[in-house]
């Protein structure tokens, strides 16, 4: 038998993985699976992916906002409000841990217990496809390109589990950036024992006031302060304010570059205004 835990979009909270992986070392783990986005959208990039080697483990795929960061030159985004948070991340991270994400793989396939496992943070040809519990053109076009008994992925932060023609299909949700209405953390818990597969969503309740104050207290505050109340709020309520704030910002901007540069923080005062969200 075979116990594995998964996890996925931990986004650079490294505090919130800290303490479930502390929940995990009591489960007898055999097996650790991560499905990507371990860096950005906070300031603890290099502490998520060196707790990540900690645990030996080889079950690790490249999420979007890993390879905007393998893949980006550095400089591109200086200049532009909106990407704040990617090149706080970029110049922050080590280059061992640069050259890390740039080793990832976008998808997996393994054996485990003799059944196979396909895991990735979206589809095998596109890292930002998004999977939920009723794509079933996608779980067809999964089975069919990809031969496998389980089916792991990540990028929605919506967790599920779907057991579709004789199949399991799984998204764990999210460790560090809550969207689905539930201000909480998720992970799930697989066991394979022979052909008994077992699932188990796990939740963890974090300490909002402690992440506040985590991000109020920190360089990324001050650097990347749009971002940063973002987030913090993203704690309180578990709502995607990035996704809207950036919608919010391009219905004006038509999403040129430039433009959305130039009024993001005064579009971020006025969101905040219409939002009713006090300025941190």
């Amino acid at each position: 038998m075979k116990k594995i835990a998964v996890l996925s979009d931990i986004h650079s909270n490294y505090i919130v993985l800290k303490e479930i992986l502390n929940e995990l070392e009591k489960e007898n783990i055999d097996e650790y699976l991560f499905c990507g986005d371990y860096v950005v959208n906070g300031f603890e990039d290099n502490e998520v992916l060196e707790t990540i080697y900690s645990l030996n483990t080889k079950n690790i795929v490249a999420g979007n906002r890993d390879v905007s960061i393998a893949t980006y030159n550095g400089h591109s985004w200086k200049d532009l409000n909106q990407f704040k948070a990617i090149q706080y991340s970029y110049d922050n991270i080590t280059k061992k841990n640069l050259d890390f994400l740039k080793s990832l793989p976008i998808f997996k396939i393994i054996t485990l217990e003799g059944k196979k496992i396909y895991f990735a943070h979206g589809a095998p040809d596109n890292v930002r496809e998004q999977i939920y519990k009723d794509s079933y053109d996608i779980f067809d076009k999964l089975i069919d390109r990809c031969k496998a008994d389980i089916y792991i992925t990540g990028h929605t932060h919506f967790p599920f589990c779907k057991r579709y023609k004789n199949k399991l299909f799984i998204n764990p949700g999210t460790v560090g950036a809550p969207i689905d209405g539930n201000p909480i953390s998720t992970y799930a818990i697989l066991e394979i024992d022979g052909d008994n597969i077992s699932y188990s969503h796990r939740v963890f309740n974090y300490d909002y006031n402690v992440l506040k104050e985590h991000y109020l207290n920190s360089e990324f505050h001050q650097k990347c302060k749009e971002w940063s109340n973002l987030t913090i709020y993203m704690f309180r309520d578990g709502f995607d304010y990035y996704n809207e704030f950036v919608q919010f910002v391009n219905k004006e901007t038509n999403g040129d570059e430039k433009e959305t540069s130039r009024l993001w923080n005064e579009m971020f005062l006025e969101y905040f205004k219409m939002k009713k969200l006090k300025v941190l």
